[in-house]
């Protein structure tokens, strides 16, 4: 890897800027199938809770089985922790304004992130430390903040469109967390703590997620084919090919590679997908 790729890499890395662009990506797949307008100020809001909540959690996460899971982000989170808690307060704070000014549940919703990262990472909650946990408030979160909060913003009532949105979400990040806690083995197992790769093994690990790509893709193939879904959902399904991929690539490059860019880039081609999806459609 070159120095400048290296660098790319670090910064994306080690910053909560790649998370927040997945968060942009899955809103405006969100909105497309539920076939509401792109407007800006709705991509703001989501750009800035979800910068905000993972600068947050990796300030509170500076932990015994991180310093050994991901040593050189830990390293890079303590040099710049004072920037990083500033920056995640003035932006949560804008945030929040923001949503006020926009529409009053909007604001009070955009606080469920916040309490959850709380939950997750402080003591006596800590739920990362429970076995599966981790992996379901993580992905419920992200499911229900991204198909909710475009129905509160517009006033929309909760539609079975949504129900099948919500569940594609939470799959795909279910898979996403499995994923992450294949890298993490190392710590977590030195520490005691139990996840799915370590309860499995790592080859019955990669079926697993196999198994929950397959359901991902049945979730939006479906509702396309019964037209409760628009035909943009298609497009987004073929995400599951790129999944299938870095699947099969979980033992054979760098883990760390594999997770922050290949495995989260997943929710960037999800968007674009979605973009393709209603230029031909």
């Amino acid at each position: 890897m070159s120095e400048v790729a290296n660098s790319l890499f670090k910064f994306l890395a080690y910053t909560p800027l790649f998370v927040a662009l997945t968060g942009i990506a899955l809103i405006y797949f969100v909105l497309t199938l539920l076939e509401l307008p792109i407007h800006p100020l709705l991509l703001f809001i989501t750009f800035l809770v979800v910068f905000s909540v993972y600068s947050i959690n990796r300030c509170l996460e500076i932990s015994d089985e991180d310093i050994l899971n991901y040593p050189e982000r830990v390293a890079f989170i303590k040099k710049h922790i004072s920037k990083l808690k500033f920056s995640s307060f003035l932006l949560y704070t804008i945030a929040f304004i923001t949503a006020i000014l926009t529409d009053f549940w909007v604001a009070i919703f955009i606080l469920i992130p916040l309490i959850v990262v709380i939950l997750y990472t402080i003591k006596p909650f800590k739920l990362k430390k429970f076995f599966f946990i981790k992996n379901f408030v993580v992905a419920f979160t992200w499911a229900l903040c991204l198909t909710i909060l475009p129905l509160l913003f517009f006033k929309e009532p909760i539609t079975p469109q949504a129900v099948f949105i919500f569940l594609f979400i939470f799959l795909k990040d279910i898979g996403n967390t499995i994923t992450f806690d294949i890298r993490d083995m190392k710590g977590d197992r030195v520490h005691g703590i139990s996840t799915i790769p370590i309860l499995l093994g790592i080859e019955k690990t990669k079926k697993l997620l196999i198994l929950i790509n397959i359901l991902s893709f049945i979730v939006l193939i479906i509702p396309a084919l019964l037209q409760i879904l628009s035909p943009v959902a298609y497009f987004v399904s073929l995400v599951v090919f790129y999944t299938f991929l870095y699947i099969m690539l979980i033992d054979k490059i760098d883990l760390k590679f594999l997770t922050d860019i290949l495995a989260d880039s997943e929710f960037i081609i999800i968007g674009i997908l979605a973009f393709i999806g209603t230029l031909v459609t």
